[in-house]
């Protein structure tokens, strides 16, 4: 069948689709004394993201970087933390997270949900904190209807929200 392919494109609510989306990625380090050259580092880079300090770890600092083309994250991230002062912190690469945003297929405003909002929410100062886990799914989850994949995510992301701190 000629022309055929995956469909990989974001769906909304309305018959909105999109083929874009927001990559991000945390990386973590310990050893850092003094946050500020951190800062003006990933500035200077011209890295949109933020810097957390770690609750976990008194000298822990984790940068969680955002892009739509995920080869920076390959390129233009990897070279900025390949210098000072990134370079002179011990990276923990067993906390590093790599993701994306996705549709549910529920949403009215797509390009707000996939692009605008994870901006808002990570880039607020009045939120200065984050709590990031991996979200794992098991193999029935891979095994359920369409239909029933985006009733689950779509619980998921109302618990979640439900369950938010400010």
């Amino acid at each position: 069948m000629e022309g055929a392919g995956v469909d990989v494109r974001e769906k909304g609510a309305n018959q909105q689709v999109s083929d874009r989306r927001l990559f991000v990625q945390l990386q973590v380090w310990t050893g850092c004394g003094d946050s500020k050259p951190l800062v003006a580092a990933a500035e200077r880079s011209r890295i949109e993201g933020v810097l957390y300090h770690d609750v976990n770890d008194p000298t822990g600092v984790g940068l969680l970087a955002l892009h739509e083309n995920p080869a920076f994250f390959a390129t233009g991230l990897r070279e900025a933390l390949h210098g000072e002062p990134f370079a002179a912190l011990r990276h923990r690469p067993e906390l590093t997270m790599l993701g994306r945003t996705y549709a549910s297929g529920f949403e009215p405003d797509l390009e707000d949900w996939l692009l605008a909002r994870p901006r808002r929410t990570v880039l607020d100062p009045a939120c200065p904190w984050g709590i990031w886990y991996p979200l794992r799914r098991s193999g029935a989850f891979a095994r359920l209807s369409m239909r029933r994949a985006r009733q689950a995510t779509l619980n998921c992301s109302r618990q979640r929200s439900k369950l938010r701190l400010r």
